[in-house]
């Protein structure tokens, strides 16, 4: 059974997957290399997410990801995290749903700010108003995260050892239920 992580940017999607991963001896993919490894195979050009988007804009970059996700088919018994807004490509949510397990990793809006804004700003956040930018995009998406049908775990107050116990017992869980 493949564990699909979710959630916005820098809730700890890609350090908790690795972590998670390594804990129960299975691969780890994360989409936003996926994208790089794509955009790198058709273009020849080696960027990050943050430049292929700057490059792309945001449609090209969505598309990307989508053709990224049909990759994700052949994966088995592996831990996935997304890029923050690839889940809220319409019908991703309910392919990746037949694909394994989706959690959400929920963080407050507070500390997602704090993160956020302290790195380089994401793409899609406006410089010149980071902040209204920001309140913006998470007004947009956190009723979206919030419907779709998935386990969902809270990540702002327990340890990164508590997270991973949390989700390893959930992925056993599923696992037995399952068969």
């Amino acid at each position: 059974m493949n564990l699909i992580l979710f959630g916005f940017k820098s809730c700890g999607k890609t350090t908790l997957g690795k972590k998670i991963a390594d804990q129960m001896k299975r691969p780890f993919i994360d989409t936003d290399r996926l994208v790089e490894e794509l955009y790198k195979k058709r273009t020849g050009r080696d960027l990050n997410c943050r430049e292929i988007a700057k490059q792309v804009g945001e449609e090209g970059f969505r598309a990307l990801e989508s053709d990224a996700v049909l990759q994700l088919k052949k994966m088995k018994d592996t831990i996935i995290a997304l890029g923050g807004g690839l889940i809220l490509i319409p019908g991703i949510a309910e392919m990746l749903a037949k694909l394994g397990t989706l959690v959400y990793l929920k963080v407050s809006k507070g500390t997602l700010k704090e993160r956020i804004l302290k790195q380089p700003l994401p793409t899609f956040l406006d410089p010149m108003d980071a902040v209204g930018s920001f309140e913006r995009m998470y007004a947009e998406r956190q009723p979206k995260y919030e419907k779709i049908l998935a386990l969902s775990v809270d990540v702002e107050t327990k340890t990164q050892d508590e997270i991973i116990q949390e989700i390893c017992a959930l992925i056993q869980k599923e696992e037995n239920l399952n068969g």
